[in-house]
């Protein structure tokens, strides 16, 4: 550019009340980049601003940074200067405080071996043969991602629950993982890693994928010092390059001690409008140091701020967006607009921001509409809503990470994810429990008035539906619920082949607006069996059986029409229940004084076809 610079580069630190430990990398970063381009670069005070820092604890920190890049052992290229500076002529005081108490508390350099892991931990991994059979073997966790487990374990051990979880990235020597199970945005997968203590204090750890839920089981063993070159990766290199760095910092050391006297900064502080000398500087000048200070005082950025602020306001008009299903959750709309205000009040980005907030409850989902002065405005709106649904999703993680599968499911394959059928023994407990739901009407209707025996066909063949994928999306979606109000449906499907509903799950999208549903386009189950089987459910491929689905339902608070609203056009375009309301329970059929009930879902993972039922 004009005033000789030749790289910008775009850091974001973290947050006023962020990890200190990220903002030295952030600074440790910007070097490494640095390096790679340019042998002089510039760094503001970063985070100091409209984020929160103090000026004291970035100044540490910023020198910690730098620190900790010269004795990392990455390369330093060509860089040779380091200037730290700011508009603000107190921070810079601050800083160059920081420096000479720096300075003089430098005596030696200390050799600081990378800390070792107490623990080696290894996940399972499996090749499957062409005739279907498994080899098992285990693979090491990394240096960096054993560090984390282990602090993980000590989380576990002072941890009142006895089970604690963490995400990691990444599961080979480094590597990121290639696995096709992403979560939406992401680049690679993401894991889980669960740990329990059981009530004798055995120690339980698996790696859960953070899409699919597929879980690997993880052990762990005492590292031994002497092997942890040979038995655990990337240790080797992290010490090597440590070594260099210390290698390279006793070299300096040595050199800067030798210098004549006045030479022995390793940084010079500067504040606005002086140079390196010390003196007092003009916008005639020729370098860009000069231009950057004399362009940068303090009361041009004043003026420059109140031009820009006048110029927005000018130009700036009403803007609004809206976020359909930003976030899913059960409570109230006032709470949950009470929570984000609550959120943008403790953030620095929020203070004073000229935004309205309008948030409507579908079902378990939550709609949020932004509308403020400008674009601008607007846009931090968007970012404080993104950052406020994170934290959100982030403390419902653990909550929805353990998923509870049937305790009577015959057979589970902790490492299958399709659709199982396992066949119930005629005779068997279960087999009658489940002919007497069929025979019976189910669902909300009334015990007291319930109609018995209305199913009369011969049951020929009960079998469980296993599907692991699908159970964990209809009991993450049942948690989200105040009350689940589960419960037992039958679902006819009509043409389509009931073992592709087992298979894939319920799909809304087939029942078509236009199709004369009587509760509009919804998922529609049957509290008798009987209304199923009289028009509802296919034949099997020798005709002379037929299959209809015994499904859990959790209807969660259900709207129920007035009788005199059974029939009528209106009720037809219904696509979801009244706002406050999970699900319809609606009449279909009406024949004297006998009355068919449907129990009527707009949400795909509301329903789990928990049985197929054969019968004649």
């Amino acid at each position: 550019s004009q005033h000789g610079f030749e790289h910008i580069f775009h850091a974001i630190p973290p947050r006023g009340n962020g990890s200190t430990q990220d903002m030295q990398e952030t600074v440790h970063n910007i070097l490494r980049a640095a390096a790679a381009k340019t042998e002089s670069v510039v760094l503001p005070l970063l985070g100091t601003g409209i984020y929160g820092w103090q000026t004291d604890t970035v100044s540490s920190l910023l020198l910690a940074g730098i620190v900790a890049w010269a004795g990392s052992g990455d390369p330093v290229g060509e860089l040779r200067r380091i200037v730290v500076m700011d508009s603000n002529i107190e921070k810079c005081q601050h800083f160059a405080a920081s420096l000479h108490a720096y300075d003089q508390d430098i005596t030696d350099i200390v050799w600081h071996e990378p800390p070792l892991p107490e623990n080696k931990w290894e996940w399972r991994d499996h090749v499957t043969n062409a005739d279907g059979s498994r080899v098992y073997n285990w693979v090491t966790y990394d240096y960096h991602q054993a560090l984390d487990l282990d602090d993980l374990y000590q989380e576990l051990l002072n941890s009142p629950s006895m089970s604690v979880t963490r995400m990691l990235l990444g599961d080979r020597q480094g590597v990121p993982s290639l696995s096709k199970h992403k979560e939406d945005g992401e680049q690679y997968a993401r894991y889980n890693i669960e740990m329990q203590l059981d009530d004798g204090g055995n120690l339980n750890v698996q790696q859960r994928n953070r899409k699919s839920g597929f879980l690997r089981p993880v052990r762990q063993s005492v590292l031994v010092p002497e092997k942890a070159f040979e038995e655990l990766p990337l240790y080797k290199e992290k010490w090597e390059a440590a070594k260099k760095g210390y290698d390279r910092l006793c070299a300096e050391h040595e050199a800067r001690l030798a210098m004549p006297s006045g030479f022995d900064r390793w940084f010079t502080p500067l504040a606005p409008g002086h140079n390196s000398t010390g003196k007092s500087t003009s916008s005639s000048g020729s370098d860009a140091e000069s231009l950057v200070f004399s362009a940068l005082n303090e009361q041009h950025c004043k003026d420059a701020k109140t031009k820009l602020t006048t110029e927005i306001n000018k130009a700036e008009c009403k803007a609004e967006e809206t976020f359909p299903d930003a976030l899913q959750s059960s409570e109230s709309v006032e709470s949950a607009n009470n929570s984000f205000q609550d959120f943008m009040a403790a953030s620095r980005l929020g203070e004073d921001l000229p935004l309205a907030v309008t948030m409507e409850a579908t079902g378990v989902n939550l709609s949020v509409k932004l509308t403020s002065l400008g674009k601008r405005n607007l846009d931090l709106g968007r970012s404080l809503l993104k950052n406020w649904v994170q934290e959100r999703e982030g403390a419902n993680l653990k909550k929805l990470a353990e998923v509870q599968f049937p305790a009577n499911w015959l057979s589970v394959d902790n490492e299958a994810e399709g659709l199982d059928f396992q066949p119930v023994a005629q005779g068997s407990p279960e087999f009658a429990e489940v002919e007497q739901l069929m025979r019976h009407e189910t669902g909300l209707a009334p015990r007291e008035t319930a109609r018995q025996n209305l199913f009369t066909n011969k049951i020929v063949k009960v079998e469980q539906v296993i599907h692991r994928n699908l159970w964990r999306k209809y009991y993450r979606f049942r948690q989200l619920l105040d009350n689940p109000n589960e419960v037992w449906v039958k679902h006819g499907t009509g043409s389509t082949d009931p073992e592709l509903v087992c298979d894939n799950g319920f799909n809304r999208s087939y029942s078509k607006p236009d199709s004369g549903n009587m509760w509009g386009q919804g998922i529609y189950t049957a509290e008798s069996a009987k209304y199923s089987s009289d028009g509802y459910v296919r034949p099997t491929h020798n005709e002379t059986h037929k299959q209809m689905l015994l499904c859990l339902f959790a209807a969660g608070k259900v709207f129920q029409p007035p009788p005199e609203e059974y029939g009528q056009k209106s009720e037809r375009q219904t696509k979801e229940p009244p706002k406050g309301f999970d699900s319809i329970r609606g009449i279909v059929k009406r024949v004297g004084q006998d009355v068919d009930f449907a129990l009527i879902s707009y949400q795909d993972n509301q329903i789990y076809p928990f049985y197929r039922v054969t019968y004649e």
